[in-house]
């Protein structure tokens, strides 16, 4: 979909995590910066219903000692974490953000997990592996940020063994939501571009992926954002150490935008799991 583009890009992205403002609020929203899957429950936490969303998506995986995993665009390694200690599998995770990956190693490290997870700056556009190394690619709401989708998912099928599994989630925009609309939208992640679940479904069809699974978790982005932005306000202060009052206010207020966007069902959240 070309319409409402704005400028983005691996550079782009790149910048838009690389910084301090970043680093801050990366401590601050702790191990997990996905979405949430709420239960409803009054005692639900913000940090298990964010936990809950990566245990979801593993749910039905069959993986062992001997499994490889990527997980691209992994941000600090939570969910690379995750499946090495729930199946013993060995993690090999990607980021082009070196912030990121600094601490991402640091985690790991402290959980006691660096001989089964490793990290290494990639591009998950153009993956330095070898064909068919992987039993399971991952991606965690990241592909809004490329500017390439199918580029990615191709690469993700390259990667994968005969019978691998692809498990993704990515933070969608309905075709019709307006071109007007689409640019507020675009400017919080400095993307180019947000497909509609049926651009997912298509390309990973096209990329010769089965599609086995679906789950639409739209109703959760707006409390999710909700949630994030009153974190971000409790921690205003802390945030003006090491930002300008003009960055912390503008962070503030794009969330403000997505949360409204979310209500409004102009964004949504869905989760793919696809088979080579």
């Amino acid at each position: 979909m070309a319409n409402g583009r704005a400028a983005g890009g691996p550079a782009d992205t790149k910048s838009f995590y690389d910084n301090a403002l970043r680093e801050a609020l990366e401590r601050i929203g702790g191990e997990y910066h996905h979405l949430a899957l709420f239960t409803g429950e009054a005692d639900d936490s913000f940090d298990a219903a964010k936990a809950r969303s990566t245990e979801t998506m593993a749910a039905g995986l069959s993986l062992g000692p001997e499994a490889r995993v990527l997980e691209v665009a992994c941000g600090v390694g939570a969910a690379s974490r995750y499946l090495a200690g729930r199946f013993g599998c060995r993690v090999e995770a990607t980021n082009i953000s070196e912030q990121q990956l600094a601490r991402a190693r640091e985690l790991t490290e402290a959980a006691g997990l660096a001989d089964r997870v490793g990290f290494a700056e990639g591009d998950f556009h153009a993956l330095d592996y070898p064909d068919e190394s992987f039993d399971l690619w991952w991606c965690q709401e990241a592909l809004l940020h490329s500017p390439d989708k199918e580029r990615v998912l191709s690469e993700a099928y390259r990667v994968l063994r005969p019978g691998g599994w692809a498990v993704l989630s990515d933070v969608t925009v309905p075709a019709l939501v307006p071109d007007e609309d689409r640019r507020g939208i675009y400017a919080r992640v400095r993307t180019e571009v947000m497909w509609d679940p049926l651009e997912h479904l298509a390309a990973l069809t096209r990329c010769g992926f089965k599609v086995c699974g679906f789950h639409d978790w739209s109703a959760h982005v707006a409390p999710s954002y909700d949630q994030t932005r009153a974190q971000i306000a409790a921690h205003k202060d802390e945030l003006l150490a090491v930002a300008e009052r003009e960055a912390v206010e503008r962070v503030l207020d794009e969330l403000a935008l997505w949360v409204d966007s979310a209500r409004a069902g102009k964004i949504g959240w869905v989760c793919f799991q696809a088979q080579k």
